[in-house]
């Protein structure tokens, strides 16, 4: 229950009914330490039948709110009490009186006022002399004679009884009390008990009021004279004390008197409006809101166009309603008087009988004939094939002939498909007159057909072309319709892609006709919802890729067989954020109801394209709950919402996946396998509700929670509801938030073993009919796959595969040279070679412009473990060490690298002074986790030498005095140790809260020793209890890209080469050589060849036989060479 403040005339006015006039308003009400003790209520959602109106209190309006707990209602405002109400409770006296008061002229002669009063005396001080009293007085004329003089008429219905404690109540004394103190027990059917204070739900249910009792089914009801003033007078006080508030709830506009109301209307009912002249008469009916004892008499002025007496038979101007009547009725006999006029109006002005004003006023037309028509012009013209629909007006019911061509001979609107020309008449009756219309109907030959393809059946999923043939060919304008699942409505062959079995139809057009012709589209099965995936979207020339089809449910929904495929897990959210409202275990309620809105692209990025969810998992940080939770319901759906934030309640029309039982919770994560496993196509955003019916509370189970950038989570709780029946306003604890619980989702997908596969370009496949197949694409290509489900469903998908082509080498020199010699090779190479790899260690790496990588984003604050443990935590030495898989890096975006820092984010800093001889070592590990008992990983790198270190809230930077090259792939552990001083200084005094996260496995192990001598760092822990969890500390690692490396060359075959390995080796040939060099980025590999010839042997033969000369004569040698090549 609310309350509010408003001004008291706007106080009287919410209590102001039809047929009253309320003025002169004056109040009398303190206003004491707790506020005022008068105001506005609103109970709309409480447990008092009343709605809203005004609270008047012996204390303050504060105290009427609940819930009904432990808190007294009780204000005592040193106020005075009220003579008229000490005269109802005498020998005792009033006090603390709030007194309301203003003048009221009725209309009627009868008053009526609804209430409920509600105190703290209840049923502990029934017949006590704290007889808490309401009063309301009336003044003004009696209409038996006289006059009423202040009148008490707050009286229990059918006696004279005044209200107050001692008459109203439960029937039984309070303890200690006697009945004959009361003025009556006799009476508790008026008497609501609302619990004690400490009992269940008001003590927890703040919509209910806070009093203990209050009453039900009171009403004050006085005879008055009409226009007539009367002074009302409403006063309610403490008696014999001044605590323990008592409060008068009255009722918003309850006070009333006799009201008359006037509509307009015909004889022929609700179906015609107007009057017609010799055939339906007009009607006005007055109609009274409570029957009266005495006759009354309702005038009124008549106006409008039409003439009384003339254009209709005369009619009085009042009307008369015998006692007990509520009805009466004045007919409107228009005449038929054959005179052509527009439509007339008469019109009645109900009286004020006070001021002889109108107030309301209602209307009847009156028309010289029925006037029924066919909606359709006295004639058209159709070609043969086309339809026209009527649309009949002016009368009730209708009647058509003759019935050739007509789809329905009755009705307002039939179709008319005539094969020749025709005139179709309506007829209607109303009263003793029937009318009549027609229109007439030419049909000529259009010059066009029209012929839809036979019916066809698709699968879901699958698309049809809608193909209609329309001779002769020609300008046509297409219109189609249902629109649901069309390409186009205004094309002539659009795309069909029912998701159920529908009748299309098509309007053909030119500019003399409309044909039309349908189809029905068969939905007779359910394609395969499949989805083409490669292992890698982009490959070197040649490489091997992966190709597989996985298939998902097409639609959103239960399953109906259990999917019998491999489960895969997949976890939304990571953070380590406990919440208790937003859980799904709610036990600190008796009830409770929550939705979750899980967006398709959250879970698209976590890898899942869609399937059959089998289980849901929510992981429990803290379990505080005694007791199993009943009737623990799960449901599902499918939805297009993307945020709560516009919904005002729950969202309905989900499916039960998990069917109502019994529940115990363990703190972790806790699974529910689904009874009814639900599909999800991948696309749609996804709902998930929770709900539960306990009959008694224990505690919160609170669950780890991930904050998400849109409203995620609605939920409510309350007491004594029904859990899935919850509403946003059952109880006022209807919330919204974006902290969404981490939930896992177990999901399977649809075996598609026994479906027929068809891959292209098969070519470039090595299996075009397999599920998974291999290709090995030396350019980039579209594969395309068709599924077919076995029963004749089929469907499409492709993925392409973009191969890497920046990377060449060119292969020279193509040459010939003689056997032995040797030739220089070189390659040429266009492309950039990837990062140089990297070895684990201290290298001595540079690392100038690092970036930032933050590695877990958790708010769980703790000192276990912290890298900052002072002697809060009983250490003076620590030594501890964190695993980071690679897993987790990568995910984080952490490649290979060169790390410069490394931060760690203190939540509080809780140490005064600084931590002596931190030193921080790092290494890499095949470890993945730690066990109990284990050792420390040795063997690790120093990057920091030790040195005093003094923390602060926020990211505590640590430089590094040594590099360390990461190489990507192997678990990283970082290692701190420390000593701090045994006083409580230099770090003693306290550990720092380090902000975590939880990673699923055990990634921290700490040892710490308060007492021992030597360093943390060496110090033997073997006699210390080793701490293991999985609250890593979020880690900011700064970090350089590895140097960028060098082309790799490699020749073949090596014989005769100087090296095989560098880009220009020396080849010795002695037989002609093709030379491949396969150059690599790190990457991808290219290749070219150079090749080299030996040149063949050549002869010389001299021919010197013939020489015959002397002396200095000349002669003639002769020198043949043969073979060889030319040059």
């Amino acid at each position: 229950m609310q309350h509010h403040t408003i001004n008291n005339q706007q106080l009287a006015q919410k209590l102001a009914g039809s047929g009253v006039t309320i003025s002169n308003v004056t109040v009398n009400c303190p206003t004491g330490p707790d506020g005022p003790s008068h105001g506005f209520f609103d109970a709309s959602n409480a447990n008092l039948n009343l709605s809203d109106g005004l609270l008047l209190t012996s204390g303050a309006i504060s105290n009427a709110v609940g819930p009904n707990d432990g808190t007294l209602g009780s204000t005592d405002n040193n106020a005075p009490g009220d003579p008229d109400l000490d005269a109802i409770v005498a020998p005792q006296s009033t006090n603390d009186a709030c007194v309301f008061e203003f003048d009221i002229e009725p209309l009627g002669d009868t008053l009526t006022f609804n209430y409920s009063l509600g105190s703290e005396e209840y049923p502990e001080f029934v017949c006590s002399d704290f007889n808490d009293v309401f009063g309301f007085f009336i003044s003004g004329p009696n209409p038996n004679g006289g006059a009423y003089n202040k009148k008490n008429i707050a009286t229990i219905p059918n006696t004279t009884i005044p209200v107050a404690i001692n008459s109203v109540n439960n029937g039984s004394p309070g303890s200690g009390y006697q009945g004959s103190n009361c003025t009556s027990l006799n009476y508790s059917q008026y008497y609501i008990d609302n619990g004690d204070g400490s009992t269940a739900p008001q003590n927890t249910d703040s919509t209910v009021v806070r009093y203990d009792g209050f009453t039900d089914g009171l009403f004050v009801k006085e005879n008055v004279v009409p226009c007539q003033t009367y002074h009302l007078k409403l006063a309610v006080a403490d008696v014999a004390d001044n605590i323990y508030d008592t409060g008068v709830f009255l009722e918003a506009e309850s006070i009333v008197s006799t009201n008359v109301d006037v509509t307009g209307g015909t004889t022929a009912g609700s179906g015609f409006q107007n009057a017609v002249e010799g055939c339906v008469d007009g009607l006005f009916t007055f109609t009274l809101d409570q029957a009266l004892q005495d006759t009354n008499v309702v005038n009124f002025d008549i106006g409008g166009t039409a003439t009384n007496g003339t254009d209709y038979a005369t009619i009085p101007d009042s009307v008369v309603f015998p006692p007990g009547d509520t009805v009466q009725e004045i007919d409107i006999e228009a005449f038929a008087d054959g005179i052509s006029e527009p439509i007339e109006s008469v019109q009645l002005y109900l009286l004020n009988q006070c001021n002889n004003q109108p107030y309301d006023t209602a209307e009847v037309f009156i028309q010289d004939t029925v006037g029924v028509s066919t909606g359709r012009p006295d004639s058209l013209i159709l070609c043969l094939g086309e339809s026209v629909q009527f649309d009949a007006s002016g009368g009730i019911s209708y009647n058509w002939s003759p019935p050739n061509w007509l789809s329905s001979t009755t009705g307002e609107d039939p179709i008319a498909t005539p094969d020749s020309s025709i005139t179709y008449t309506v007829s209607t009756q109303l009263g003793g007159c029937v009318d009549y219309d027609s229109t007439y109907i030419e049909v000529v030959p259009a010059n066009y057909s029209v012929n839809l393809q036979p019916d066809t059946n698709l699968c879901l999923n699958q698309s049809a072309q809608l193909d209609p043939n329309v001779q002769p060919p020609g300008t046509y304008d297409y219109s189609w319709s249902p629109p649901e699942g069309l390409s186009d409505t205004s094309i002539a062959k659009p795309i069909a892609s029912p998701t159920d079995s529908t009748t299309y139809y098509v309007d053909v057009s030119n500019t003399q006709c409309t044909l039309s012709d349908t189809i029905d589209v068969n939905v007779v099965g359910v394609a395969p919802n499949i989805n083409a995936v490669a292992d890698k979207d982009t490959i070197c020339p040649g490489a091997d890729v992966e190709l597989s089809v996985t298939a998902n449910p097409a639609t959103c929904g239960t399953n109906n067989s259990s999917c019998t495929g491999t489960i895969s897990n997949t976890t939304l959210g990571s953070n380590s954020n406990p919440i208790s409202d937003g859980t799904p275990y709610k036990g600190l309620y008796e009830d409770s109801r929550v939705q979750y809105l899980i967006r398709a692209s959250e879970l698209n990025a976590m890898g899942l394209d869609g399937g059959v969810i089998k289980e849901i998992a929510f992981d429990i940080a803290a379990k505080n709950s005694t007791a199993p939770y009943n009737d623990f319901t799960i449901k599902m759906g499918c939805t297009s919402l993307s945020d709560f934030s516009s919904q005002s309640d729950f969202v309905s029309g989900l499916d039960v996946v998990f069917t109502p039982k019994q529940v115990s919770t363990t703190n972790g994560w806790n699974t529910h396998v689904l009874d009814n496993e639900y599909d999800w196509d991948g696309t749609s955003n996804l709902i998930v509700e929770v709900c539960f019916d306990n009959t008694d509370w224990t505690g919160d189970d609170e669950v780890n929670s991930t904050s998400t950038p849109f409203t995620s989570v609605m939920y409510n709780f309350g007491d004594g509801l029904s859990g899935c029946n919850i509403t946003s306003s059952s109880t006022v604890n209807f919330s919204q938030s974006s902290d969404r619980p981490n939930i896992r989702i177990g999901v399977c997908h649809t075996d598609l073993s026994n479906a027929i596969y068809s891959w292209s370009p098969s070519s470039a496949v090595n299996n075009d009919s397999a599920q998974t197949t291999t290709a090995n694409p030396f350019q980039t290509t579209t594969f395309q796959v068709e599924v077919d489900n076995g029963a004749g469903c089929i469907a499409n998908s492709s993925v392409t595969v973009a191969t890497d082509t920046s990377l060449s080498v060119t292969a020279e020199p193509d040459t010939s040279v003689c056997p032995g010699k040797s030739v220089q090779l070189n390659a040429t190479t266009q492309g950039t070679p990837g990062p140089a790899p990297l070895n684990c260690g201290t290298n001595g790496s540079g690392c100038s412009s690092p970036s930032s990588n933050t590695v877990g984003t958790g708010t769980n604050a703790t000192t276990t473990p912290s890298p900052y443990i002072g002697n809060s935590n009983g250490g003076t030495k620590a030594r501890m060490q964190f695993i980071y898989r690679a897993s987790d890096l990568n995910a984080q975006g952490v490649q290979a690298g060169i790390i410069s820092s490394i931060s760690f984010d203190v939540a509080t800093d809780q140490s005064p002074d600084s931590f002596r001889n931190m030193t921080i070592r790092m290494g890499c590990t095949s470890k993945n986790s730690f066990s109990d008992p284990d050792s420390f990983i040795t063997n690790l790198s120093t990057v920091r030498a030790s040195s005093n270190f003094v923390t602060s809230a926020g990211w505590n930077t640590h430089q590094l005095d040594n590099t360390y090259d990461w190489d990507g792939s192997s678990n990283l552990v970082v290692e701190i140790c420390y000593t701090t001083s045994q006083n409580g200084q230099s770090g003693g005094g306290g550990s720092d809260l380090i902000n975590t996260s939880s990673t699923g496995y055990n990634s921290v192990m700490f040892r710490n020793d308060q007492f021992g001598s030597g360093s943390g760092c060496s110090f033997n822990y073997d006699n210390v209890t080793t701490t293991i969890n999985d609250n890593r500390p979020n880690i900011q690692l700064e970090m350089c890209d590895p140097p960028q490396g060098q082309f790799s060359y490699t020749w073949a075959p090596s014989t005769g080469l100087d090296s095989a390995n560098t880009q220009s080796p020396v080849a010795t040939v002695f037989s002609s050589t093709d030379y491949v060099v396969s150059v690599t980025d790190g990457n991808c590999t290219a290749r070219d060849t150079a090749t080299v010839t030996i040149d063949p042997g050549y002869t010389l033969t001299v021919d010197g036989n013939s020489i015959g000369c002397t002396g200095n004569q000349f002669g003639t040698v002769w020198a043949t060479a043969s073979g060889g090549v030319t040059p």
